[in-house]
Parts: C-alpha cells; structure tokens; sequence
C-alpha cells in the first residue's frame, strides 16, 4: 500500500504550491522543498515495510500489514508538513533580494501586495526635496520601498524619515566613485529616478567653462555613468527614468545650457534604451511645476511668476508635483514604453 514517487509527487503538490517564491531564487527554493518531502516520504515508507514485514512476522495477517503502511502513510504526510513549517526561514534565506524585499513589505502592510510596485526597489536621485521627494513618497503609497539618494546623507536620512519604511544612501551623480558606492550599498534594485540638476542661467556671453561641465555632468554624463553601472544591478525588466525640461523645446536667451543639457537627455534616453535592452530607459519632461523649487522667492513673486507662467501654457495653469508623480509611476509600471520623453508641460512647449 505505498504510494509511488507518482502518486506522491501529486500528493504534495499543491502544498508546495503554496510556499514558492517567484524569481531568481524560486527554482533553488523548490528544489530544497522537494528534497526535504520525498526525504520524508521516503522514510514514512521505509518505516511502513518495515512494520507491516513485522506484523505479517507476528502473525497478524495481511489485513494488520495493510493498516500499518496506511498510518504510516499518514505519519509521512504530517512529517512533510512539518518540513515545510520548519525551513520557512531557509526559504526566507535562500530566495531571492526582490522577494525577501516583497515578504517583508507584505508582512508589514499586508495591503501592499495588491499595489502596482509591490515589494519593489526604487533609488530616487535628488529624492531628499521638491519634485524628488514627491516621487519617493508617491512610489511609497504604489507599495514599492523608496531608497533616498543625494549627496548630503543628512539631508538623505530627514528626508527618508518622512516615509515609513524609506531608506536613504550619499551619492553624488556627478562623481563615478559614489555612484559604484552608492549602487553596492542599496543591492538589487527595480527602478532608478534621477531628477539632478544643476543651473548655470547666464547670457552665452557670460558662461563659465566649469559650471558649463558640472550642468552637463547632473543632466547627461552623470547619468550615462549611472546606466553604466546600473545595468549591473538593476532587474532586466527594470527601469531607468531621467528628467530633462521644457526649456529644450522653448529656446529663451540666458538659458542656453538649461536647455541644451535637457535636449540631450532626450537622445540619451534612445540611444541608453537600445543599449540598456531590456531594461527600459526613459524620460520626463516637465514645464513649469510648483514643487517647491520656487519658494525662495517670496510669496508675492512666486505668485506673479506661476500666474505669467500659467497663462503661456495651453492649459492656463503651472504643473502640481502630482502632474509628475502620475507621470512617473506610468513609466515605472510601462513594461512596454522605453526610449521615450513624456512632456507633462500643459502643452507649454507649443504654445
């Protein structure tokens, strides 16, 4: 009366069913599982013949030997149960970065497993203010876990304090070094955002060699290093999301750079998206986004600059950090949008 590797195999299956992961890890956890219950099928009916050779020995008949493989039928089922219960933390152990992340999240806000980045890794560049930290928190509310990259770590962790569950790393994008640093302190991600920048608004007349390169080195090359290192250790159906801007499309003296470097990124995000394959490259480009950015103006100015702004928008309003973060959630979740720039300008750049 014992079951066969067959009848066995079937047995379990839905059981296990319930215990694997999906990824890298999933096919190394299965095989641990398997072993662990035939192992256990098999001493059930070892111990079984053994038994009903003894009973049958004794004098009890066929009928007893039947009974007793039967129980012991039994007992290796209960004994398989219990090795599923017991290596749960070796399952835990063995599976892979993006699951462990996933368990942990679920186990924490069981509501996130029915979020579209459930579980998932996401570096935001430039995460600790404005349009950046909307994007954490937003990626936080679609269940993934924001990693908070800038280059003051302080500035990385209040930010990140901010956001259950974020976590914050120093990196600068213009600097190749803190980029590998940064990218083997976070490990395996899913997605990675940069929103850096940095201005040199000057008539061509005035420009500066260096501040010329460092706005080139936040928008383009910066990022180009990041692709380089980041195809490494982002998932292959993963994502790269830059930013570039509407001073690209809309040319307005003393802004020259702003709008050269943005106009590159826009070429970056092709060419990177056909190298990078599978891993999807793209682009935002804002317009003018009352994120915060505009503060330091004053109440009074900041008021009369988004209103003018507004009026040459065909919309007749400036952008909200949620026109963004609906944009970039899109992109993340977009496994079939790559090498694009999306405008999220309110059709200011024809207006």
């Amino acid at each position: 009366m014992r079951l066969t590797d067959v009848e066995m195999r079937r047995t379990l299956h839905t059981t296990r069913l319930e215990h694997c992961t999906v990824g890298p890890g999933a096919t190394r956890v299965r095989k641990v599982e398997e072993d662990l219950n035939i192992g256990a099928f098999n001493l059930g009916n070892a111990l079984a013949a053994w038994l009903a050779g003894a009973a049958i020995g004794a004098g009890f008949g066929y009928a007893s030997a039947n009974i007793v493989s039967a129980m012991m039928t039994a007992a290796g089922l209960a004994l398989a149960f219990v090795t599923l219960r017991l290596d749960a933390p070796e399952r835990r152990h063995i599976s892979s970065p993006h699951n462990a992340s996933h368990d942990r999240n679920a186990r924490e806000n069981p509501m996130s497993a029915t979020l579209p980045l459930a579980g998932q890794n996401i570096l935001i560049i430039g995460g600790a203010r404005d349009i950046g930290f909307a994007i954490a928190n937003a990626i936080h509310e679609a269940g993934a876990t924001p990693v908070i990259g800038a280059r003051d770590l302080v500035k990385a962790r209040e930010a990140a304090e901010r956001i259950p569950g974020a976590r914050a790393v120093s990196i600068d994008i213009t600097d190749e070094d803190s980029i590998v640093r940064a990218l083997d302190e976070v490990g395996p991600l899913d997605h990675i955002v940069t929103t850096a920048s940095a201005h040199h608004n000057v008539p061509v007349s005035q420009l500066d060699h260096d501040h010329v390169v460092s706005a080139f080195e936040a928008k383009v090359i910066g990022p180009m290093l990041l692709a380089k290192h980041a195809a490494k250790t982002v998932r292959p159906d993963g994502s790269l999301l830059l930013f570039s801007g509407v001073a690209a499309w809309n040319p307005s003296p003393g802004y020259a750079v702003m709008g050269i470097t943005n106009g590159a990124v826009t070429y970056a995000v092709t060419h990177l998206a056909k190298e990078l394959a599978p891993i999807r490259v793209n682009a935002i480009s804002p317009g003018i986004i009352d994120s915060g950015s505009w503060d330091a103006m004053g109440d009074n100015a900041k008021h009369e600059f988004l209103e003018d702004s507004g009026r040459a928008t065909l919309v007749g309003r400036v952008g909200r950090n949620d026109d963004i973060t609906r944009a970039a959630l899109w992109l993340l979740e977009g496994s079939f949008v790559t090498g694009e720039t999306i405008h999220v300008d309110g059709g200011a750049r024809i207006a």
